[in-house]
């Protein structure tokens, strides 16, 4: 399965603009690549436009609640959203699902008081886990922006029995499996932000609760990182023991935010899905 997911995603992304990381083995990605990340005017304006939203200073008009169920041929594709992430946010990844035969929707009922009454990735993940649960689909994927990656798969790792084997595919997109230092400096500004704190480098979550997920979820697990994200460094996004870590390079990388807007991210996500 691992070859056959590689070839696929190769297919969609071209050689040059994919690496993956295998058995610890991390890729050469030289200091003027990496530096991109940091000098490409559309990065610098993409990341800042991020930091602000995570600030939530001037945060554009919620998206429509879609926490309905879509199913077809017994198959539901849910989005978990990250932090800061809206259903607004997600119509390029839905279009694109939906011109490969995948309906989608996002749950958004626990990010939706997020500037107001932030929760924490615990509470996050028990409403997940109630989702997939209360889901009438024989096989649930599930697709997560960022925090909603350590969501899914702490959701999923408590599920039990049936529901557990009902989980078909995790795809993550830039997921901070080893924390984000912007999380640690947001911190200092949105004080008692317990997400916050779930995210920043160390955290009990990241370093006593996601050790313990159990290899079968993570062998269901495709982990996607970029080169040009510096909100959660492609390092950071490397999921031990998974099924499959990707990073997006040269022309195919892009910022965080961007992981759910560009349409070549979008189909790789298609591609993962339909070859699973």
């Amino acid at each position: 399965m691992t070859d056959r997911l590689k070839e696929v995603v190769t297919q969609t992304l071209g050689e040059d603009g994919v690496s993956f990381v295998e058995n610890g083995e991390i890729p050469y990605i030289s200091l003027r690549e990496q530096m991109e990340a940091w000098l490409a005017m559309d990065n610098i304006s993409g990341n800042v436009r991020y930091a602000i939203k995570l600030l939530g200073i001037n945060p554009r008009k919620k998206g429509k609640r879609q926490n309905g169920t879509k199913v077809m041929n017994g198959v539901e594709n849910i989005i978990v959203p990250g932090y800061a992430s809206r259903n607004g946010n997600f119509s390029t990844l839905r279009e694109v699902l939906e011109d490969n035969g995948l309906e989608s929707h996002a749950i958004n009922a626990y990010e939706d008081l997020r500037l107001r009454t932030p929760f924490t990735i615990f509470q996050s993940a028990d409403f997940v886990k109630r989702r997939v649960e209360e889901s009438p689909a024989d096989t649930v994927n599930l697709v997560c922006h960022s925090m909603g990656g350590i969501i899914a798969l702490i959701a999923c790792e408590n599920l039990q029995g049936e529901n557990r084997e009902r989980i078909g595919r995790i795809v993550t997109l830039g997921t901070p499996w080893n924390g984000t230092n912007m999380a640690t400096f947001l911190s200092l500004v949105k004080k008692g932000d317990g997400a916050l704190r779930d995210l920043s480098p160390h955290s009990y979550i990241l370093e006593k609760v996601l050790p313990k997920v159990g290899d079968d979820m993570r062998a269901k697990t495709v982990s996607i990182g970029s080169v040009h994200d510096v909100i959660v460094p492609w390092e950071s996004s490397v999921l031990d023991r998974s099924l499959l870590n990707v990073v997006l390079r040269r022309k195919k990388a892009v910022t965080h935010a961007n992981l759910l807007h560009e349409e070549h991210v979008a189909q790789t996500v298609a591609e993962v899905l339909k070859a699973a």
